[in-house]
């Protein structure tokens, strides 16, 4: 897999090739030395975290993917919330609907999901509110699902001929208009909040327009503000959208970070950045960035990768159109491959109607549209197109398996097609050239071979080394040392590249088992982006007692046409779902302790290639790019002295270190932090 730096331990296996020398490293002891004086003691009141502390956080989560959710009953924020038995139409709150609904979000292997609360609720039953919070919180538990919480929202869908224009109200809410998409969507806080900063320090109490803000996003978020939970906080879903503008968005931004972070809470904060005037202060404010696209692949994709460069984790909080061309099949795989969290809009099907595409005029056959627009499943909980359910329950069990410390490679020969050396030299090919593979079906005479691929083929590198497989209506198979065995998944994954100026031809990959091709458990074949190379991976699992035990495992690589390229062939066998723990603990023990420095140590700048992701991660692999290297020692040192302190951090090099390089690299940049200390002091 291509090598990312900030990569998810389920997208990178490679071992980058690296020769480095003393002097090298000698001279890499000077950013050392940088680093160990630029990184001072966490301090003790909550900030924005730096992009390290971001990392350290996002690094000891799973994969993280979901849905946008709104109870199905629930045309607005309001409705979903409010529980007045007082007011005709107004007890809607439905905690047993919500668990029919989660259900399905566990079922589809969700592990969070994207909701607004109310700011008007709250303010009109502050305690009766907080209750159904919590009680909501509970049934997410249940389900395997943290929340991310929205708390201001300026998306207000109540225009044009089919509704009267309104603001976020209490009390029975306005049927839907049938056909229109989101009709009556009215947001939450509005111009009440936006339009008087006065008036926000004021007690829920006080009848004022906007009174008790600053204690609704407090109140909230302190709450759950140590509570592991609650995953996110995203305070303000699109500022300055619908004619809200950037300035007072902006304001409201700004102050609701302020409140936010004073309750210091261990889940990060981010405010969306959607193509809006307010998305320069939304990204400043933001601990991870949070951020929407609901455009075809390409677009969607190289979105995606202008907000990593930030340097921050993120999360494509909305995404998922399928009539723009924004599919799960065809952008979920590059997520995952990118390391991007990942909620599409939405769960269930119900009265917000987001099933019909935006701006859909009102109808009179209300059956549904021919293709729809969001939304995974039917009211009664069937799946729409049961290939997307799928293809996340795949994503889960892939992430599960690669996360555990009980996996191990199988070795497989050539398997980046490098064996052929030929020399670097852009667009130079060797026919019928795979060494360690064999030919076992082929049609005419031009069937591929090895390529250096160059700038023509595609945009990116290479996914590991220089060169690839290129297939034109091929198969190849290569038999491996290691045999099946019994109880065990099995895990098969290969990059896959899309030409520039090329269909995708149909394209498989199998693994057998003495001659007896195996039935995957779950798999996803991408879709990669022209240009561009995409990961597919297929997961196996075999039973106790297998009949197919002992027999010689074969991976086999297959395209129907012109011209497929592929990459990059890993097999890891898992004998059991026995994840690893959290960030730099590299023993497993759930502390960061000198125990653990010398792991790091002993691994620093060794070959980590023969390893599996988990193991990769154990030897203090800790950015999940494939080595142990100055960037991970950055991670440790930030993640120890989180733990320990900068003293004890400082200590650690009265340890002896296992490792001759690593000494020399980490005893030139102590005796440089050492000096700097020192004429600071002086």
């Amino acid at each position: 897999m291509r090598a990312r730096t900030n990569s998810r331990i389920s997208m990178t296996h490679t071992n980058p090739r690296r020769n480095k020398s003393v002097a090298a490293l000698a001279t890499l002891a000077v950013a050392f030395a940088a680093a160990l004086a630029s990184s001072p003691t966490p301090a003790s009141a909550r900030e924005k975290w730096t992009p390290e502390q971001a990392w350290s956080w996002y690094r000891d989560q799973p994969y993280l993917f979901g849905a946008n959710y709104v109870a199905g009953y629930a045309v607005s924020p309001t409705e979903m919330w409010q529980a007045d038995p007082n007011t005709p139409g107004a007890n809607t709150f439905d905690l047993g609907r919500m668990n029919f609904e989660l259900a399905r979000a566990q079922q589809a292997g969700m592990n969070t999901l994207r909701t607004t609360l109310s700011y008007e609720v709250w303010k009109a039953d502050r305690a009766g509110f907080m209750n159904r919070l919590e009680q909501f919180v509970v049934a997410s538990a249940n389900h395997g699902i943290r929340p991310t919480f929205i708390l201001w929202d300026d998306v207000n869908f109540t225009y044009g001929s089919h509704t009267p224009n309104k603001q976020p109200y209490l009390g029975e809410q306005a049927d839907p208009t049938p056909g229109v998409h989101n009709s009556q969507w009215t947001g939450t806080g509005g111009s009440a909040v936006i339009g008087n900063p006065q008036n926000w320090s004021l007690p829920n109490t006080d009848p004022s327009p906007g009174a008790g803000a600053q204690t609704y996003v407090q109140s909230i978020v302190s709450r759950y503000a140590q509570d592991d939970r609650v995953l996110m906080w995203n305070l303000y879903n699109e500022p300055s959208n619908f004619g809200i503008s950037g300035g007072d968005a902006g304001r409201l931004i700004r102050a609701s970070a302020e409140w936010a972070r004073a309750a210091n809470p261990i889940q990060p904060v981010s405010f969306d950045v959607w193509g809006g005037a307010a998305d320069g202060i939304a990204a400043a404010e933001s601990d991870v960035i949070s951020y929407h696209n609901y455009s075809g692949p390409a677009s969607t994709i190289a979105g995606v990768k202008g907000q990593l460069a930030t340097g921050r984790p993120v999360f494509l909080t909305e995404w998922m159109a399928r009539t723009f061309g924004s599919t799960i099949p065809d952008i979920l795989p590059e997520l995952h491959d990118l390391g991007v969290a990942a909620y599409n809009w939405g769960l269930v099907n119900g009265d917000q109607q987001t099933h019909w595409p935006w701006g859909s005029p009102p109808q009179t056959d209300t059956t549904e549209p021919p293709l729809w627009f969001h939304d995974l499943f039917r009211r009664d909980g069937t799946a729409y197109l049961p290939a997307e359910i799928e293809m996340y329950q795949h994503y889960r069990l892939l992430d599960t398996a690669l996360r555990s410390a009980d996996s191990r490679v199988i070795a497989i020969d050539n398997p980046s097609f490098e064996a052929n050396d030929l020399g670097g030299v852009p667009d130079t090919t060797a026919h019928r050239v795979f060494d360690g593979w064999t030919i076992t079906r082929e049609s005419g005479a031009w069937v591929g071979g090895t390529i250096v691929p160059d700038a023509s083929h595609f945009d990116e590198p290479v996914p590991d080394g220089e060169q690839a497989m290129f297939a034109v209506d091929i198969e190849i198979a290569q038999t491996l040392s290691d045999t099946l065995e019994s109880e065990t998944y099995y895990v098969l994954q290969v990059d896959v590249g899309h030409r520039n100026g090329r269909s995708l031809p149909d394209y498989d990959f199998d693994l057998f088992a003495g001659g007896v091709e195996l039935t995957p458990l779950t798999s996803a074949l991408s879709n990669p982006v022209e240009g561009q190379w995409t990961e597919s991976s297929k997961v196996y699992q075999t039973a106790a007692n297998d009949p197919l035990a002992g027999q010689a495992l074969e991976v086999r690589l297959s395209s129907t046409g012109f011209e497929t390229f592929f990459d990059n062939v890993r097999l890891i066998a898992v004998n059991s779902l026995d994840e690893i723990g959290v960030t730099s603990d590299l023993d497993r023990d759930g502390q960061i302790t000198p125990a653990d420095w010398s792991l790091f140590l002993a691994n620093s700048y060794t070959d980590l290639s023969g390893y599996s992701p988990a193991q990769q991660f154990l030897r203090g692999d800790i950015d999940r790019d494939g080595d142990n290297d100055y960037e991970d020692f950055k991670l440790f040192k930030f993640d120890y002295i989180a733990a320990n302190g900068a003293a004890a951090f400082e200590a650690l090099f009265a340890v002896p270190e296992p490792s001759a390089a690593s000494a020399l690299l980490i005893g030139v940049g102590i005796a440089a932090w050492r000096r700097t200390r020192r004429r600071r002091i002086a």
